[in-house]
């Protein structure tokens, strides 16, 4: 005890309160790091064929066909380009659903057209009355309805798969789940801000990746989620009607009262979305997208809060470190954060392998030290101004 106790006081005598606060709450934000990488994070860094999550149902989706869904206007950008590469698909039970949103004449003959040339191909057209706009949910409920297969995944008209077997990976996640939850990452384009976009959507993406293989699925990705029509009926379909999104992630936890959620990771089953504009349109996708995280439940929210804080005060503690004190405790600063950032390298390797995202090295560390300084700043920008189109 006299011993510690001379120990604490020849510490307290050399670095002073400042520095012995300092280290200590350094090495216990860095150790809080290591359990989110190590013990979550690190969920996501291996492939995943199918892990089923705990559930209440116990009925398992149940064949191989699959419909995919998705809703559109006036997109022939979809036509030429990625509606060839689902109907291509290296799955023999598959089944292309689009839904037309108010669409032109002209349009609605192009997909007549198609109709004729690609046997997978179907169409609902929708009239879009200015009075009553159909909202996505209710697109994606029609298409739903109109699919000829059981199993569906939903995607947008703004993402494409990356290979022939993406279809055939969500597959077999049907057969170990009801929901079937996949990745979506941005498409790789030239540049540091398509960089930082790319890190963002990994980073979010591993989350709720992370939490659903660990057994507590909370949200999926709307452009690559899968579900069987049993449980979307006995869900009642969509809910938080009033809100213009929510497709992926409050639905989800709705869906998984009523049966199992299985991932699939794997570079195979990666989808990619298009990007339409710089900064400032992701910062305003960000923030649309951001604005039902509110709703989410108490321990996932505790979970984002406290790794998002723990990693901001990590850094700025080493940044004090480093300006503050002594020289040897500047060295234990650095060494603390490149302890860090090796395992982040680590693990961005591993995505790679596992998700297809290569190339993301410096952005990704880079984005590492900006992302929890944006994210306190996206929530309170969240709360003083809203983003638009959130509630109709």
């Amino acid at each position: 005890m006299d011993r510690l106790s001379r120990i604490a006081d020849w510490m307290l005598s050399q670095y002073g309160i400042l520095g012995i606060v300092l280290t200590l709450s350094a090495l216990v934000l860095l150790a809080v790091q290591l359990y989110f990488h190590l013990r979550l994070y690190g969920l996501t860094a291996r492939p995943a064929g199918g892990d089923a999550c705990p559930g209440d149902g116990d009925k398992i989706g149940t064949g191989s066909g699959i419909s995919v869904v998705v809703p559109m206007g006036d997109d022939y950008w979809f036509l030429e380009n990625i509606l060839p590469k689902i109907l291509a698909q290296d799955h023999k039970e598959l089944e292309l659903v689009i839904v037309e949103i108010g669409t032109t004449e002209d349009f609605s003959d192009r997909l007549i057209v198609l109709k004729e040339q690609y046997p997978r191909l179907t169409v609902t057209r929708v009239d879009n009355d200015p009075r009553f706009p159909i909202s996505n949910k209710i697109a994606y409920n029609i298409g739903i309805k109109a699919a000829r297969y059981e199993n569906i995944i939903l995607t947008t008209s703004d993402a494409y798969p990356v290979s022939g077997k993406w279809i055939a990976q969500m597959a077999k996640g049907f057969s170990r789940g009801d929901i079937v939850i996949g990745y979506c990452g941005m498409e790789k384009k030239e540049g540091r801000q398509a960089a930082l976009m790319r890190s963002s959507k990994l980073f979010t993406s591993v989350r709720f990746l992370s939490a659903a293989r660990g057994g507590r699925p909370y949200r999926g990705i709307i452009q690559n989620l899968g579900f069987s029509k049993r449980i979307y009926f006995d869900a009642n379909g969509f809910d938080h009607l009033n809100m213009n999104l929510g497709e992926d992630d409050l639905f989800v936890q709705r869906l998984v009262r009523h049966g199992r959620a299985t991932v699939v990771i794997s570079p195979y089953a990666t989808v990619r979305q298009v990007i339409w504009g710089g900064r400032t349109w992701w910062w305003e996708r960000r923030k649309f997208y951001d604005a039902t995280s509110r709703y989410y439940p108490a321990p996932v929210k505790a979970e984002a809060v406290t790794e998002t804080l723990t990693r901001m005060f990590f850094y700025l503690a080493v940044l004090a470190m480093v300006i503050l004190l002594p020289w040897e405790l500047k060295v234990a600063a650095v060494v603390m954060l490149v302890a860090r950032m090796l395992l982040v390298r680590y693990y961005l390797w591993r995505w790679r392998v596992v998700l297809g995202e290569p190339g993301l090295g410096n952005s990704s560390m880079l984005f590492d030290l900006y992302y929890p300084f944006s994210r306190v700043w996206l929530t309170i920008m969240g709360r003083i101004k809203p983003a638009p189109g959130v509630w109709k």
